[in-house]
């Protein structure tokens, strides 16, 4: 019996030993917990990757600017101008000239540069005042005429005839009623006059034109006297004054203040 239990105590004593030894020749974890092994020496370590940034390529964007403006005679420039501070210029080519036309105020213009070509036009009349300038038309080769109602039985015709160099001045007696065969009749104020004389007047007259006054120097016939013609706004000779004595005492006084129409 006793060297039964010794055998047994001999056999759990060595699968004591056993189990130690073989405990020392491995890592016991402590508290239950699993521990990542430190790295050892010896080992390789992964860089950290870097990103790199991409650059957009910059695009220009050009301002356009008139640097230099073209004249007729000259070129001119242009800027193009980008925020960066990038820049080029472009020509302007020459202005062709732009010519008006031509007034009787002045020749052909220039609009761009005022430069003028060729000479004035001619004055665009419309009874006898120029439409463009107001410039009164020459008295030469016109014919003004008036009627003067003297009294209830006479009226005169007075009519101024200009040539290129002097004309005359004739003077026609207008009566209510007249027997005269053919007698030339005209209306003034709804009343009809006959005329029963006629060819008095002369045919010897000069006359000088400054501006709007017209002087007539009557010589001949019996008269002598100046007559001073004004032009009104509405292209009238109106008598402004009397010298002298025109074809008798009677038509001088009626001519005072009378006011003559173009009529041809």
């Amino acid at each position: 019996m006793k060297k039964l239990l010794c055998a047994l105590l001999a056999a759990v004593m060595v699968l004591s030993l056993c189990a130690c030894a073989k405990g020392q020749g491995e890592a016991t974890p402590t508290g239950g917990e699993n521990t990542t092994p430190s790295q050892t020496q010896g080992e390789t370590t992964v860089p950290e990757t870097t990103v790199a940034e991409t650059t957009v390529p910059h695009e220009h964007e050009y301002k356009e600017k008139v640097t230099k403006d073209a004249t007729c005679d000259a070129k001119g420039e242009k800027t193009f101008t980008c925020d960066c501070g990038d820049s080029y210029t472009e020509e302007i080519k020459k202005l062709d000239h732009d010519y008006s036309k031509a007034t009787c105020k002045k020749p052909k213009t220039c609009k761009n540069c005022g430069k003028t070509s060729g000479d004035k036009a001619s004055h665009k009349y419309s009874s006898g005042k120029c439409t463009v300038c107001g410039k009164f038309q020459s008295v030469a080769n016109t014919k003004w005429r008036a009627y003067v109602v003297c009294s209830q039985n006479e009226m005169d015709e007075m009519v101024f005839s200009f040539t290129k160099s002097g004309g005359g001045f004739d003077v026609a007696i207008y009566a209510p009623a007249s027997m005269m065969e053919g007698a030339k009749m005209v209306q003034i104020d709804g009343k009809k006059w006959y005329q029963e004389g006629f060819g008095y007047g002369s045919d010897e007259m000069s006359y000088q034109e400054k501006d709007n006054t017209v002087t007539v120097e009557i010589d001949g016939r019996g008269a002598q006297g100046t007559v001073v013609l004004e032009r009104t706004a509405g292209n009238k000779l109106k008598v402004k004054s009397v010298k002298g004595t025109i074809i008798d005492e009677w038509i001088t006084e009626d001519i005072q203040g009378v006011v003559f129409k173009l009529v041809g």
